[in-house]
């Protein structure tokens, strides 16, 4: 609720569930995208220059809704649980703070030091929804995708995706996706 408070439409989870006829007794793959639909930076706000682009930033739940369209269209046997954590890092009265201690939905407390750090934030709630499901909705793996502006291109350059895991057989699928798809 924190990264979207300075906005004017409130922060949502969307949760988009597939369940394909004769997939029952399969565990749902979950996909969780960052949904930031515009980040100013918040408090700690962007130059203008940086700020250009930054309707972009919500190019992980993007990818997710449209995994989620194709996954219908294509009659995808696999169930899949799609998360879209959706928020606008604006600029009110009502922003949080630099300095502000958060509870997550995990019940864990992070320190705000930098309000232009929110993906993480809306990203931890989401994922932590996704992994608690249980029974017949509890996830085969969780795949996260998000934008990851600054930092990424600093570590990887702007032509480069970064793939983080723990689970390197699960990685290794995700890598030749991308190389068969293009």
């Amino acid at each position: 609720q924190a990264v979207g408070a300075g906005a004017a439409e409130p922060p949502c989870l969307v949760h988009i569930r597939y369940r394909p006829k004769d997939s029952a007794g399969r565990k749902p793959l979950a996909l969780v995208g960052k949904g930031i639909t515009f980040d100013s930076g918040g408090l700690d706000i962007k130059p203008s220059s940086a700020m250009r682009l930054m309707k972009k930033d919500m190019g992980g739940s993007a990818a997710v809704a449209g995994a989620a369209y194709w996954a219908v269209r294509a009659k995808l046997a696999q169930p899949l649980d799609c998360y879209l954590a959706i928020a606008e890092n604006a600029v009110s009265g009502a922003s949080f703070r630099p300095g502000d201690i958060l509870t997550s939905r995990a019940g864990l407390t992070i320190e705000i030091d930098n309000t232009d750090a929110e993906g993480r934030l809306v990203l931890a709630d989401a994922l932590d929804v996704a992994v608690k499901q249980t029974g017949e909705n509890a996830p085969l793996a969780v795949i996260n995708l998000a934008t990851l502006t600054g930092a990424i291109k600093v570590a990887l350059g702007g032509e480069v995706s970064g793939l983080f895991t723990n689970n390197d057989g699960l990685s290794k699928l995700v890598e030749e996706a991308g190389w068969s798809s293009g």
